[in-house]
């Protein structure tokens, strides 16, 4: 069955071609497992089957055995694709023990250099009628550190169109930095997703 979110009706997509004019930008947010992710990655493929221009970045998880081992960082005007983060190991199962340069945070183990890459995606976003990020968080928001490009961006009201996601508990200081912004609050689902998405 096709997601909701791939389809020409889906929020996202009624905010982008039926109101007029677009908002400058619009936070997507809702509680952990209500598919903001998915949310954009559905907007993504269903903008570029309409063959309208866009860049920024997705966030997209990577499962195994219905678990949540990972996130990928993905630019979507070029498609390269990068592993940003990786689940922490169980203590009684130290596999996956950072490295002394990674940048660890609740149950994730971020790469530095995907940090850094990300950025300068940012920093070097060609011209484009619609931008996502997914997503900026606690790493933004709480330690002034991860894709501060993209907030600068956001801060600079330098993308018109943009779509990004905040996480529900960030949102009051998300609507408090960009009080232009309009929100869009995605219901929870009553399937959840893989365990371990705490962070991102």
């Amino acid at each position: 069955m096709q997601h909701e979110s791939h389809s020409p009706s889906s929020p996202l997509a009624n905010l982008f071609f039926s109101v007029d004019p677009t908002p400058e930008l619009v936070i997507i947010s809702g509680p952990s497992g209500s598919g903001k992710t998915n949310a954009c990655i559905g907007f993504s493929e269903h903008l570029r089957t309409l063959g309208v221009g866009q860049a920024g970045l997705i966030s997209p998880p990577v499962i195994e055995d219905n678990q949540k081992i990972a996130i990928d960082l993905k630019a979507i005007h070029t498609g390269e694709k990068r592993q940003l983060a990786m689940l922490l190991a169980a203590p009684e199962h130290p596999t996956n023990e950072p490295a002394d340069s990674d940048l660890v945070f609740g149950k994730w183990r971020f790469d530095p250099d995907v940090l850094t890459w990300g950025n300068t995606v940012l920093s070097n976003l060609p011209s484009s009628e619609c931008f996502i990020i997914d997503e900026l968080g606690p790493l933004e928001f709480r330690l002034g550190v991860g894709l501060q490009a993209g907030m600068s961006l956001l801060d600079n009201r330098t993308l018109n169109p943009a779509f990004v996601v905040v996480r529900e508990e960030l949102l009051p200081a998300a609507v408090i930095r960009w009080p232009w912004s309009v929100i869009l609050n995605l219901p929870q689902h009553d399937s959840q997703e893989p365990p371990g998405r705490e962070l991102r």
